[in-house]
């Protein structure tokens, strides 16, 4: 008789839990409204960002681009077709995350300030650039690539460092344990007895 090789999934049950918690959350959140109100006429934000950089950052960065899809699914006009400009900042935020982790274990203080630093510069560029990209070239809300960015970081900038940045900080100082980082980028094979 020969043996089934066993198989081996691609994201652990602590993994599969937060997501589904974290996500549930941001769809439910985004579902009914619960929406923030940002400088630029008829603008509003979710927490959805809060969410997908949390789940990256305790269950990786597959966890994060599944939340950035249940975070946009309700959002009419926008929706799922834009979730992918969304998976750049999980999948940043878990190529950063481990050794900042070690770091803020060693020095809390430098490591939260690497923390902001780096959260900061993904949320700035990249990040609001995909945005400004698609304000201007899809949505046609804005002339240019360059002017969208620059008014999305300019008058945005506040309420998107709360939710990237400052709000993942907090929980990283405080709840160390909860966002150890137990994930790895692909599934790891069992050892042999």
């Amino acid at each position: 008789m020969t043996e089934k090789p066993k198989r081996i999934p691609f994201m652990s049950a602590r993994q599969v839990a937060l997501t589904a918690v974290i996500g549930g959350i941001a769809f439910l959140c985004e579902a009914i409204g619960l929406w923030a109100p940002t400088p630029w006429p008829g603008g509003t934000i979710n927490i959805g960002g809060f969410a997908i950089t949390l789940a990256a950052m305790v269950a990786g960065p597959w966890a994060g681009c599944i939340v950035g899809f249940l975070d946009l699914t309700p959002m009419a006009g926008f929706g799922p077709i834009a979730s992918p400009l969304y998976w750049w900042t999980p999948l940043y935020t878990a190529a950063t995350y481990k050794p900042i982790y070690r770091l803020v274990q060693k020095n809390k203080v430098l490591g939260l300030i690497v923390f902001f630093i780096s959260q900061s510069l993904n949320m700035v560029f990249p990040h609001n650039l995909l945005f400004a990209w698609w304000f201007s070239a899809v949505t046609e809300s804005f002339p240019t690539v360059l002017s969208a960015w620059y008014y999305i970081t300019l008058t945005g900038y506040p309420i998107f460092a709360w939710i990237y940045v400052v709000l993942p900080m907090i929980v990283l100082a405080t709840a160390a344990d909860f966002v150890e980082p137990r994930w790895s980028w692909f599934p790891r094979r069992a050892k042999k007895d």
